[in-house]
């Protein structure tokens, strides 16, 4: 089987939009998108939290601006309503997505985050649900969260950072399941 390595390279940092799941976000917005106040992240008042800008300075963690220090869909923020721990900010997207700074796979090394092969189907054989699709289940694991983790079709991937990649199955009593791709 041969395998093709393409490597290229994003952009920097952002200002006015994110790009993918806006982990290089680096404007002013400090509303979420129901209009809460962002807390500050050097604050431990209204919420406790671990995302401290002494502790994780590569996040950019300044005065109550949205942030993505967790690798999560999008920037978001704690809030300052003691009811609201956090929430998601509304911050558009940039016109065009980047492309990925890391390599294309169509074989697993270490977690499988750059696999971009065409394998849809589990380790127990179950086909996998496309990814752009809600039923049999539910997620937020979707094309437009992930912009660039190659959410195509029903192809196994690893969006998440999770052990290896996986998908949603087509099975309504099996959520998700691991695929079995092979190493490089």
């Amino acid at each position: 089987m041969n395998n093709y390595l393409v490597c290229v390279f994003a952009s920097s940092f952002t200002d006015n939009c994110i790009e993918c799941i806006g982990e290089n976000y680096r404007g002013q917005v400090s509303t979420t998108e129901n209009g809460y106040t962002c807390q500050r992240w050097d604050s431990q008042t209204p919420h406790k939290h671990d995302f401290k800008p002494s502790v994780h300075p590569e996040n950019n963690l300044v005065e109550n601006y949205c942030r993505n220090p967790d690798s999560g869909p999008r920037p978001w923020c704690y809030t300052t309503n003691p009811n609201k721990r956090w929430e998601f900010c509304s911050i558009p997207r940039c016109s065009t997505i980047p492309p990925p700074i890391r390599p294309e796979l169509t074989c697993v090394t270490d977690k499988g985050k750059a696999y971009r092969g065409t394998i849809a189907v589990t380790v127990s054989g179950k086909t996998c649900q496309r990814w752009s699709t809600q039923t049999p289940h539910r997620h937020d694991r979707t094309p437009e969260n992930y912009q660039c983790e190659g959410l195509e079709n029903n192809y196994c991937r690893n969006p998440d950072n999770s052990e290896k990649p996986w998908c949603y199955t087509t099975d309504p009593d099996s959520r998700w399941e691991y695929c079995n791709i092979p190493s490089c």
